[in-house]
């Protein structure tokens, strides 16, 4: 069989797996969520007065500060939202996902496993690669 054949099937079997699926739902929720993607553009709109602030009259001035601030609030505004809980988290278990996939290949073409979430000391050793 060859290799990208092997890649679509493989593809294929992802999209089946319940995270994507997770992912796939919470994606479309995220889209026509019309109150979300309202907070979002404030925050985009927002962040761009900032930089502009910050160009204009530096890091220390007070319009600079208060737009942090606000920016700040937005953030934990839009990050508290249900939909966009769902969706980051969905999206946190699908990249994970996809390492360690993508590290089952690595470690069958290399024979070497990549370091855990825990991390490595450096030479691997309490690995146990």
């Amino acid at each position: 069989m060859e290799i990208f054949e092997l890649a679509r099937q493989l593809g294929e079997a992802i999209k089946e797996d319940e995270r994507v699926i997770r992912l796939n739902r919470a994606t479309l929720a995220y889209e026509s969520d019309v109150e979300l993607l309202k907070k979002i553009s404030e925050y985009n709109d927002l962040s761009k007065k900032l930089a502009d602030a910050f160009e204009t009259d530096g890091k220390d001035s007070d319009l600079v500060k208060e737009l942090g601030f606000k920016l700040k609030e937005l953030y934990t505004e839009i990050m508290e939202i249900p939909t966009m809980v769902e969706f980051t988290e969905a999206k946190e278990a699908v990249d994970k996902f996809m390492e360690q996939v993508n590290g089952e290949v690595m470690y069958t073409v290399t024979g070497t496993r990549p370091c855990s979430e825990s991390g490595c000391n450096g030479d691997c050793s309490s690995c146990h690669h």
